[in-house]
């Protein structure tokens, strides 16, 4: 009885002899058709192709009225009617086919036949009534019993048939809905990963711009340090007697000028990340001794410059020139933000932060030991305000700040009473003392090294560049051998290996060649050569002598006391310390 469907088949009817009738068609006739199967299997055999699957539950109403609520009733048990069987004339209520339209209103699912007689309505009556011909269908009277039994097998079956399509559409719909829905969700990921890809593809390129704006700037550095380098090395070349006092306060404008293009270098070789950084005890106090010429000329005669340092400050572990970056950002901020004139004070001392002090003390602050540099920015008339600033009065903060980022400490700025700006940077404290600099004075014209007549090979591909340098080794009391290139020089060492002492070359040269690997093959042969390397590149700087110890490097621009300087290191060096 598993597999059995029972299909319920509602008969409407005012005559009670009727409803027998359709009762005896359905129980008969499924009866004989037991029977007939039950002998089949006596002679064939049990087999599952002589199951029942179809059973009827036959309901009866007299009126339309009372079918209506059965059928009402059925549908909201769950248990529909699958048939019903509909007399045209059913007096004194509704008439068939005013039922059978209330019928549909309910279930429009409902197959119905109407059972009508010669004299009722005609079939054009009827399908104009009911509109639905594809569930209707019309049992004339008087009707024969197979003829009924047959049509209600056929019509609940394209009922269940019907049922199982809408229920398959209502899973096809729910099925393409979700399609839809995660097609959409796709869609709109697709967008999202589309735009993510377009803004790495324009990071990756204005990545790439960067890169060649940054080798730009690189090029350009080199050769605006080859500029200043002539510059500032003819200024020094011409002695302050030899003329009027105009004509020695222009050699001073020359080289205020070529201080100032050195600053420029630097930020386009700080842009280009060709900055070495290179973390040492420093002495803070020290640096802005150093300094103080360049940043008073930095800050021009309008502005004073006030310098108060702590008479013992501590150590700082820091990169030389991020500081010299820094103290030269300052500069050029005061310069730009004071454009009326005033002063600026620079101050240094040591601070220590409890845990319970570190609140206010700036974002950023931590618990410890700090050596505070103070710069402060007062306008002639009180500090300048903002709308008075200079239109790159902002410009170096950011790079300012960036650099006290990587040394560990953190940048504060304040506006006092008195209206001056002031801008506090903490640097933590080293324990480790700095080393010994040696200071350099210039020679007098004419003076020579303790071991003079030394001979030097010169290698510069600047022309210009390599006539200065000349100049201010003869200066010095050197012999003087020039090349203009690495394969020039080879030419010349050649012909006087044995008589040069010291190898002053060019990092870069341009013609495959570089002044590294000239060194390299000189020492093979001369292991004793004393080797000074000049860079414009700031990434050059300073690496040789933390590689090895025999080997200087100076970075352009350089004027003569470097340069001087830088000879006397190289040559002071015993012969028993140079490595080959």
């Amino acid at each position: 009885m598993s597999n059995q469907t029972v299909y319920r088949i509602l008969t409407i009817d005012d005559n009670p002899a009727i409803h027998e009738d359709f009762r005896k068609i359905f129980n008969d006739c499924s009866a004989s058709v037991g029977a007939l199967r039950d002998l089949e299997v006596s002679i064939f055999g049990d087999t599952s192709r002589f199951k029942r699957t179809q059973l009827f539950e036959l309901e009866s109403a007299l009126q339309g009225q009372e079918g209506l609520k059965k059928l009402e009733a059925g549908v909201a048990q769950g248990r529909p009617f699958s048939l019903a069987f509909v007399d045209v004339r059913m007096p004194p209520g509704w008439d068939g086919v005013e039922t059978v339209e209330r019928l549909w209103k309910v279930d429009p699912d409902l197959q119905v036949v109407i059972c009508t007689a010669y004299a009722d309505y005609s079939w054009d009556d009827i399908r104009r009534r009911l509109d639905s011909s594809d569930s209707l269908a019309v049992l004339k009277k008087p009707f024969d019993n197979i003829e009924v039994f047959q049509l209600g097998h056929a019509l609940t079956r394209k009922w269940a048939l019907g049922r199982q399509s809408r229920a398959r559409i209502v899973t096809l719909e729910r099925a393409l809905g979700e399609s839809a829905v995660a097609l959409e969700s796709a869609r709109k990921q697709l967008t999202v990963e589309r735009s993510e890809r377009a803004g790495l593809e324009e990071s990756l390129r204005q990545s790439q711009k960067r890169e060649a704006l940054g080798w730009l700037a690189a090029g350009a550095a080199h050769e605006l340090n080859n500029i200043l380098t002539i510059i500032r090395g003819s200024c020094d070349l011409i002695p302050d007697r030899a003329g009027t006092l105009s004509f020695v306060e222009a050699k001073s404008h020359l080289a205020a000028a070529s201080d100032r293009g050195a600053v420029v270098t630097r930020e386009l070789l700080s842009f280009s990340r060709n900055q070495p950084f290179h973390s040492r005890p420093l002495d803070l106090n020290r640096i802005i001794r150093d300094r103080r010429p360049l940043l008073g000329r930095l800050l021009g005669e309008q502005i004073t410059l006030e310098i108060q340092a702590a008479e013992r400050l501590s150590c700082v572990l820091a990169d030389e020139l991020s500081l010299d970056h820094l103290l030269l950002n300052l500069a050029a901020h005061g310069r730009n933000s004071l454009v009326r004139g005033g002063r600026v004070g620079l101050a240094t001392g040591e601070v220590t932060l409890e845990a319970d002090s570190v609140v206010g003390a700036g974002a950023g602050a931590r618990p410890g030991r700090y050596v505070c540099l103070s710069f402060s920015e007062r306008g002639a008339a009180g500090a300048c305000a903002p709308s008075e600033q200079g239109p790159d009065a902002g410009r170096t903060l950011g790079s300012t700040a960036a650099i006290v980022q990587q040394h560990a400490g953190w940048l504060t700025a304040a506006e006092e009473p008195d209206g001056a700006v002031v801008f506090k940077i903490y640097l933590p404290i080293t324990d480790q003392a700095e080393a010994a600099t040696r200071v350099a004075a210039p020679l007098a014209t004419g003076s020579r090294f303790a071991a003079s007549g030394k001979v030097v090979l010169l290698v510069e591909d600047d022309t210009d560049v390599r006539g200065v340098t000349r100049r201010v080794l003869q200066q010095n009391g050197c012999d003087v051998i020039e090349a203009g290139s690495a394969r020039e020089a080879l030419e010349c060492w050649s012909q006087h290996r044995d008589r040069v002492d010291l190898l002053l070359t060019d990092v870069r040269l341009r013609d495959g060649l570089d002044g590294c690997e000239l060194a390299r093959r000189l020492r093979v042969e001369k292991p004793q050569l004393r080797v000074l390397f000049t860079s414009g590149h700031g990434q050059e700087t300073g690496i040789f002598t933390r590689t090895r110890g025999d080997t200087e490097c100076i970075g352009k621009p350089y004027d003569s006391v470097m340069l001087t300087a830088a000879l006397q290191a190289a040559f002071e060096k015993s012969e028993g310390s140079l490595q080959p």
